[in-house]
């Protein structure tokens, strides 16, 4: 199930990807994603898989993925490219946005508190990048949503 749904977001236009995150983090936090599940043949791809589904919140960088793995981060971010279609930083991206828009419809925090719970150290940043991949603000879309 969740390859599909990875091949579904992969292929979806920029606006419908939203609508399945919800779907892929809801799989993600019940399920987790381990390298049993064919993802990937890669296991260098595998391990960092598993390491970013269980850490994205508290993620900093591709470097940390990397040494968890005991790999380049150069090495990673071209096998991990090629193998799923996502660099590193786009799928730790997505996975805290998606994160975010969960918390954005299910709670009354600030911006800035979902900003910081959903792992973005920078609201400027989580702005800038909630827009770009979403295509509205997180307070649009907190509104947008709830009406």
């Amino acid at each position: 199930m969740f390859i599909s749904l990875l091949q579904a977001f992969s292929s979806a236009k920029d606006a419908d990807r939203f609508q399945i995150l919800p779907y892929i983090l809801y799989f993600i936090k019940e399920h987790g994603v381990r390298s049993d599940d064919n993802l990937t043949k890669n296991k260098t791809v595998s391990a960092a898989i598993d390491y970013i589904s269980a850490n994205f919140l508290t993620l900093s960088g591709v470097e940390a993925v990397a040494e968890n793995a005991f790999v380049s981060k150069e090495y990673l971010c071209s096998a991990f490219k090629r193998e799923t279609g996502f660099t590193i930083t786009k799928y730790i991206n997505n996975l805290k946005l998606n994160y975010a828009c969960h918390l954005l419809l299910t709670s009354d925090k600030s911006i800035t508190e979902v900003a910081t719970e959903s792992g973005f150290n920078s609201i400027t940043y989580f702005g800038r990048i909630f827009k770009e991949e979403i295509k509205t603000t997180p307070l649009q879309y907190r509104k947008n949503k709830t009406e």
